[in-house]
């Protein structure tokens, strides 16, 4: 049954994406929102993230940040970098939740971890301007180099400059 199951919210995923891209089918946001949930429901860790995405963006869907708070959770707990980043962008920016530079920035050091590059640029540039966390020219390097690593052109270019010139002036 449990493996009936995972094929079943596959195959609903995958008429999500079929759905979104409009391939094979008319292009319809809706009904690849309606695809995606019915495969998050059923435990399906990318479409978790794909709802909480769609949720946070209003593709498809309203816009609902607690929504779309729950579906990342749902993936971020089975470690899902993506969701775990974009939970740290809702709590920099303070969409659908008081703003928490603390809780983003664990949660951007969770993502950074599995090596997703925009949560290592995230943490590069609060150790570089020292928000939350100690100013740290060092670790901000170490993270901008990280996400270069990654091919995070921007990551690159940050810790080129920091070779270059050192930290920029935030006056």
């Amino acid at each position: 049954r449990c493996h009936w199951n995972a094929a079943l919210a596959v195959t609903h995923e995958q008429l999500a994406r079929l759905y979104q891209d409009g391939r094979g089918v008319p292009k319809n946001d809706e009904r690849a929102a309606q695809w995606y949930r019915s495969a998050a429901v059923q435990g399906h860790t990318q479409s978790q993230y794909e709802l909480g995405a769609r949720y946070q963006s209003g593709r498809g869907v309203p816009i609902d940040y607690d929504q779309a708070l729950t579906w990342y959770h749902k993936a971020a707990v089975k470690n899902h970098a993506a969701a775990q980043y974009s939970i740290g962008a809702l709590y920099t920016s303070g969409l659908g939740v008081q703003q928490d530079h603390e809780t983003a920035i664990q949660y951007y050091r969770a993502s950074g971890e599995l090596g997703y590059a925009p949560a290592q640029f995230a943490l590069a540039q609060l150790y570089e301007a020292g928000i939350v966390v100690p100013k740290n020219l060092a670790e901000a390097r170490a993270w901008y180099a990280e996400a270069a690593a990654q091919g995070d052109q921007r990551g690159r270019e940050q810790m080129t400059r920091i070779d270059r010139d050192g930290p920029v002036s935030r006056q």
